[in-house]
């Protein structure tokens, strides 16, 4: 089963505000991969999932809506481009 999160890929500084603002992208996870997730540390929003290979990263969404997300299999709609053609 697989879901769609968002990605923590970067970080970029606002003009406007002066915050620094996280940067996302869009992501396919196979949930039969993943070894467990957590809230992020130092209260930044957000969490982290581990694969059973080790590897990690950050997601912009909550550890409740990532359970969630688990529990169903509910891979939320996103514009991915075209398909290839078969031409």
């Amino acid at each position: 089963m697989f879901i769609t999160l968002s990605m923590i890929d970067g970080q970029r500084h606002d003009e406007d505000t002066g915050n620094d603002v996280e940067t996302t992208k869009i992501c396919v996870v196979n949930t039969g991969t993943i070894r467990c997730f957590y809230a992020r540390r130092d209260n930044r929003p957000g969490t982290r999932i581990t694969f059973n290979d080790g590897g990690g990263f950050a997601v912009s969404e909550t550890p409740e809506a990532v359970a969630a997300l688990v529990a169903t299999g509910d891979v939320r709609s996103f514009p991915l481009g075209r398909p290839a053609s078969e031409s």
